[in-house]
């Protein structure tokens, strides 16, 4: 659609006059093209880690081609069924995808083969039938530990409002994604790899994993000897994640890079436009001076219309900035947004401004009225005492940590001529209050005495007697005519005074509102918010009939923590099931569930160790951790319960974990190193990609490294009487 209106605007400029030419200030596909360049990059880097090392774990180079061709088939799929759905490729619906997931189906089936080739040595013409019966083993663990993460993923289907515009076509897309990995696995993998796999040597060296399973092995004996220290101390690292968890600090999402800052501009409510005019050229030669500026435009006043009415008073500074590899005030946009605004309040008389962001201004506006992060509404009905309940509340907020651009709403200040006409004098003069003041309407705005017809059009006619000023003194100065064709000054039948009075009245909810805004920065909002609303609790008294109302970015996390708490448990409920379908012993499904708080605790260290807050995609991380998480325990529980029914497998506890080493530090390896670009990279829009990569990381480490360890001893305590049952 953008280019189709340049493509317009080229059209209309050959038609302009000479000297007269057609610039645009803001481009938004601009920053929807930064946000797609980080998508490509990140999903490109993706994808050439997790085949380079598929190529360096699996040890077999025609085995991690047939694995990596995963890749390319599941995105075929799920671009044909987003075109389908209508779902848009944008960063959220294709940069969470983790191209590590999509082998690790393949993963598993592939070391199985291997293992099953090389222990078995089948001939060149058995080949086929040995990878038919190695995959016939894999296939139902990897069939349900795919589809366990597929299904966790639909329930963010219900998440609503921005989260849900966000994460919607996210999970469509990681779904079909998946899907067509699991289809892949199950169809055409199994044929690719009986034509591909015809030697018996399958491996070309021993891999690193291959030394690592001896010293796995030993650490192995020594967990399995004291299971009671083992779980005790898998039992205190969760303690000791507790009180990291609650010294998280939250908000919705973070603050995207736009590339451009809006600033808002508020001025005295009684400035002139020629005023306004001057002082706004003074904010833009202080902003065009950073060398970070690439432009500036202001837009001041807009037309009085009932959805955006402002008036001289207040202005809207559109900057638009260079790459941040040619900056040299500041190292990020809250650095440098503080240090414009220091500038123009310094230099610009009578000048405050609000530092933002082109579209979180409009966010922040649908949600609350307002362009700042936080909105504290004051609810009542005198204005005066709405604006002493502002500068107590504003005063609470200016004492806290990471309150910016602090300000409380101008509702009065706008100068007003009052007539106040003395009925007896009139009287005794024979002139009507009435008369007093039409003759008033007649010096400052005129009266309307007809209408003019140009074709269509029509224009209204004024009569417009001017005084000699605009103060009270030259008003009192106008004549006024009496009954008797006497000419009276004004001031001689009414007092003529300049006063100060109302600069706005907002109404909302049947009563008047006044706003305290405030900016958050350096800190997460949900905290500032919480820490805002108990001391303004504590040290603001509100009289009878006035109440406050908090609203802003907050709101959104609230709703979405609110739909989170149902999202959650039906996610866990979805593993669960599927697992109990699988195993249909509970004790196991209990030792395989115990990977999710396995995944859980490195997600929060993570998330700690970056020094992120949580937040809606950090949240969302944790629901796809919690599929990710049970892969490894259900490789190694579907491994050990075949175990347990051979004879003649003395320790089927240590074996299947040790038989299960490589593929669990394989498919962990690639699924860490797919979400790696997200987590590391610092373009134009992985700021939202940031927080779930962290935590799926940290969590697929945390939920690899006790899964190796604990799960072993907890299987062994869940299933001493299934081995019983199986020994003659």
């Amino acid at each position: 659609m953008v280019a189709g209106v340049k493509t317009r605007l080229e059209e209309i400029a050959r038609d302009l006059p000479a000297g007269v030419t057609i610039k645009s200030y803001y481009d938004r596909a601009e920053f929807i093209a930064r946000m797609l360049r980080t998508v490509t990059i990140n999903l490109g880097e993706g994808a050439f880690l997790v085949v380079l090392v598929l190529f360096f774990t699996l040890g077999s180079v025609r085995g991690s081609l047939l694995a990596a061709l995963a890749i390319p088939l599941s995105m075929g799929v799920a671009v044909i069924g987003m075109h389908q759905l209508g779902v848009t490729g944008n960063l959220m619906s294709l940069g969470a995808i983790d191209f590590g997931l999509l082998v690790d189906g393949a993963i598993v089936m592939l070391e199985g083969t291997l293992h099953y080739i090389e222990h078995h040595r089948p001939s060149r013409d058995e080949i086929p039938t040995a990878v038919a019966t190695a995959m016939r083993r894999s296939a139902k663990p990897v069939t349900f530990a795919v589809a366990i993460i597929l299904m966790v993923y639909l329930p963010l289907m219900a998440l609503e409002g921005q989260e849900g515009k966000m994460f919607r076509p996210m999970a469509i897309t990681v779904a079909l994604a998946l899907g067509g990995a699991l289809l892949f696995t199950l169809v055409t993998f199994p044929a690719a790899c009986a034509y591909a796999l015809r030697t018996p040597k399958a491996r070309t060296k021993e891999t690193l994993f291959d030394r690592a399973g001896v010293a796995y092995g030993r650490v192995l004996n020594r967990a399995l000897a004291r299971p009671a220290f083992l779980i005790l101390a898998g039992g205190l690292v969760f303690v000791v994640t507790v009180p990291f968890a609650a010294r998280l600090g939250a908000e919705f999402v973070p603050r995207l890079d736009e590339g451009e800052f809006s600033l808002d501009v508020r001025r005295i409510p009684s400035i002139g436009l020629s005023t306004a005019k001057a002082l706004s050229e003074q904010t833009e030669a202080v902003v065009a001076r950073f060398p970070e500026t690439l432009s500036v435009v202001t837009r001041l006043g807009r037309p009085e219309v009932a959805t955006d009415p402002v008036g001289a008073d207040e202005s809207a500074v559109r900057v638009k900035l260079r790459p941040k590899t040619e900056w040299t005030t500041a190292k990020d946009m809250d650095d440098l947004g503080v240090a414009m605004k220091d500038a123009i309040e310094a230099e610009v008389p009578a000048t405050f401004v609000s530092v933002s962001q082109p579209i979180e201004d409009r966010v922040n506006q649908l949600l609350s009225g307002s362009k700042a992060d936080l909105a504290i509404k004051v609810y009542g009905f005198d204005l005066e005492t709405l604006l002493s309940i502002g500068n107590e509340v504003a005063a609470v907020l200016r004492g806290l940590d990471g309150t910016g651009d602090l300000r409380v709403q101008r509702v009065l200040g706008l100068p007003f001529l009052d007539v106040d006409v003395d009925r007896m004098k009139a009287a005794r003069v024979g002139i009507r209050p009435a008369d007093v003041l039409a003759t008033v309407e007649a010096a400052r705005s005129g009266i309307e005495a007809g209408v003019v017809f140009e074709g269509p059009w029509r224009f209204p006619v004024k009569v417009l007697q001017p005084p000699p000023g605009v103060d009270p003194e030259s008003i009192g100065e106008v004549l006024v005519s009496s009954a008797q064709s006497k000419m009276v000054p004004i001031a001689q039948v009414a007092d003529v005074k300049l006063r100060e009075g109302p600069a706005t009245i907002n109404r909302e909810n049947f009563s008047r509102r006044l706003l305290v805004e405030a900016n958050v920065r350096g800190r997460d909002l949900v905290s500032y918010v919480g820490e805002a609303r108990r001391m303004v609790e504590q040290k603001v008294v509100l009289p009878p009939g006035y109440h406050l109302e908090w609203a802003g970015q907050f709101e959104n996390f609230t709703r979405a923590k609110n739909r989170l708490m149902l999202v959650v448990p039906v996610a866990l409920g979805i593993i669960f099931g599927m697992l109990f379908l699988m195993f249909g012993d509970l004790r196991t499904v209990l030792c395989v569930f115990a990977c999710v708080p396995f995944g859980v605790v490195g997600g929060i260290f993570a998330l700690v160790v970056r020094d992120l807050p949580f937040s809606i995609p950090a949240a969302v991380g944790f629901i796809a951790l919690c599929g990710v998480a049970v892969l490894n325990g259900v490789v190694m529980a579907s491994e050990l319960h075949r175990l347990l029914e051979d004879p003649g497998c003395l320790n089927p506890w240590r074996q299947s974990a040790i038989k299960t080493l490589r593929p669990m530090l394989t498919t962990a390896l690639v699924a860490a190193i797919g979400f790696l670009p997200m987590a590391i990279s610092t373009r134009a829009g992985a700021e939202v990609q940031r927080p779930l990569a962290t935590v799926v990381i940290g969590g697929i480490v945390s939920s690899t490294l006790l899964g190796l360890l604990l799960l072993p001893v907890l299987l062994r305590l869940a299933t001493r009487r299934m081995r019983s049952a199986a020994l003659p």
